[in-house]
């Protein structure tokens, strides 16, 4: 009887742990968590001055992502991403 009771618990368990980690990886596909961008689905950055700084952006990869973007575009020609978490900023840089 001991041994059913503590199999059924582990098997609850089990099922409750797949349960958690299905519902993770579901919110992280809605929410584009590592997925690839497909290649043009990127949003316009306006033209850069010298004294231009964009931002905030969430997270540091978006900041590199949008001055790689600015330098690819041909609107800088280097740029720096200065923060931290919730607060990165990108300073573009004009040679």
């Amino acid at each position: 009887m001991r041994t059913t009771r503590i199999a059924s618990v582990l098997t609850g368990l089990v099922a409750a742990g797949m349960l958690v980690l299905g519902a993770g990886q579901a919110v992280a596909a809605e929410s584009g968590i590592g997925q690839p961008v497909p290649a043009g689905d990127t949003t316009p950055i306006p033209a850069a001055s010298a004294a231009e700084v964009y931002g905030p952006y969430e997270f540091e990869s978006e900041c590199l992502r949008a001055g790689n973007q600015g330098m690819d575009d041909g609107r800088w020609s280097d740029y720096e991403c200065r923060g931290s978490h919730g607060a990165w900023y990108l300073y573009p840089i004009h040679d």
